[in-house]
Formats: structure tokens, sequence, C-alpha cells
């Protein structure tokens, strides 16, 4: 059981995040990104999703935002652009990868509007010693054949939801972490809702990121 103080404590963590994620987050990235060399956005996306996800693993690599992350913002499609012209790779940490990977997949979902940026915050403790680091995390969730799929840092996964709110808890990076808020925004970062859960009362056993038999292409 979790004591009244860390509760409270999970209560401020997860209003504070969302605070800045609400408000703060893509502001200061467009004012970061004015000073970042950037080219034209285009499409990779080339093949089938098999060959996308090939793709993607192969020109994307996940790299902590500055000051081990706390320097947290979105980077510009124009300077992803000039990241790959320039070295093949595009590295960033987990909210530019989605970010980008929005862009990226719309070729392959239902439609446009069927692809997402989504933070989720799950509960600290429920990763050990690694908690603060890890349980904020974003990823692209997008619907495709009318199932939910889902893109985390340079992985494609072939795991499929029909519910949304089932994608983001069962999840290969959140499964056995409760979570207590997510917010979705478009692949052009506009905001679209936000979700607080009840803080947990109990403290969930320390997880592996990915279950048994959950695997990616």
């Amino acid at each position: 059981m979790y004591s009244t103080w860390q509760r409270l404590l999970l209560t401020l963590y997860a209003l504070i995040l969302r605070g800045w994620f609400r408000i703060g987050k893509v502001p200061l990235s467009k004012l970061a990104n004015l000073t970042r060399p950037g080219l034209p956005p285009t499409l990779h996306g080339l093949g089938d999703l098999r060959d996308f996800a090939q793709w993607w693993e192969q020109h994307t690599e996940w790299r902590a935002d500055p000051f081990n992350g706390a320097f947290d913002i979105f980077p510009s499609l124009s300077h992803a652009e000039w990241q790959w012209a320039r070295g093949g790779t595009f590295r960033d940490d987990c909210d530019g990868l989605a970010y980008l990977a929005a862009n990226q997949i719309k070729p392959f979902a239902d439609a446009a509007n069927d692809v997402f940026v989504v933070t989720v915050i799950t509960d600290p403790f429920s990763w050990g010693r690694q908690g603060l680091l890890m349980a904020p995390h974003v990823i692209c969730l997008f619907r495709r054949a009318g199932h939910w799929r889902m893109i985390s840092n340079s992985l494609l996964f072939a795991d499929t939801w029909l519910d949304f709110e089932e994608a983001l808890q069962e999840n290969p990076y959140a499964y056995g972490h409760p979570l207590l808020f997510y917010e979705v925004r478009d692949a052009n970062l506009r905001f679209v809702r936000s979700k607080r859960f009840p803080t947990p009362k109990v403290k969930s056993a320390v997880r592996e990121i990915l279950p048994p038999g959950v695997g990616h292409f």
C-alpha cells in the first residue's frame, strides 16, 4: 500500500508534468527550433508497412535530450530532414521520434487524422530506481485496418488493439505500469484531449519493459 505522502507525491508529479506538457512544451519547442538548421520535410516511407518498419529502425536512434532529458522539447520536421541529409540517421528523444513517426506513418494509416502523438505518464514507483527517467514517455499511435498500432522510439510493434486506451495501457512500454495521465496531440502537435487517472493505492511490482510474447517487426 502507498502511504498518504506517496500518493500525494504521485498526484503532484502528474499535475506538474501535465501542466508542462499542456502549456509549456510546444511553445518552448518552437522557440528553440528557431536556431536549428533545417531542410524541407519529405516523406520517406516506401513499400509496405514492414518495409517502413525496417527503414525506420535503421534510420532513427534514441538519444536523450540535453541535461539527461530535462530540456524536453519537440524538434522541427525540417531539422529531422537536415539530420537525415547530413548523416542518414535522425537522433532524438522519444518525443522527437514520436512526432517524426506521426508524420512519416501517415500514408499507412486509415486516415491522416488517425495518427497521434501521445504522452503517457506512468507510476514512477513501478519502475524502481529508473522511475523518474522511465515514467514519462511519448509514443506514436496510428490506426490501420481499424486497429491501433504503436511506434515507440525506433520500433514499430506488431501488436494491435481495437480500443485506444487499451493500446495505451497494454502496449509493451506501459504494460504493468499504472497510467497516471495521458495527453493526445495530432501529427501537427495540436492538442486533442487529455485524461488523468485515479492515483494508485497499491504499488505494482517492478516489471520489464517488454512482457513475454511481445515483439516488433
